[in-house]
């Protein structure tokens, strides 16, 4: 323990790594969310699909809106 209060090399290592961990864990977390999204509105899509109903390109689970949705995560 004496080493790492003298040592402030370790030190911003450590709090550089925990920031990273942090960071890591939030974009997890985002990407997550989006990603259930996106499938829920793709089960929904095939839902309606083997239903036989037209689906128009401004329903949230068309296709087009849900490619959207992806490319947004992209930026």
């Amino acid at each position: 323990m004496r080493v790492l209060k003298e040592n402030l090399l370790i030190q911003f290592s450590i709090v550089s790594i925990v920031i990273i961990i942090a960071l890591a864990i939030a974009l997890a977390l985002i990407f997550t969310v989006q990603f259930n999204k996106d499938v829920a509105l793709l089960k929904q899509h095939g839902a309606v699909m083997m239903s036989g109903t037209m689906i128009q390109d401004t329903d949230p689970f068309s296709i087009p809106s849900i490619s959207a949705g992806i490319a947004t995560l992209r930026m």
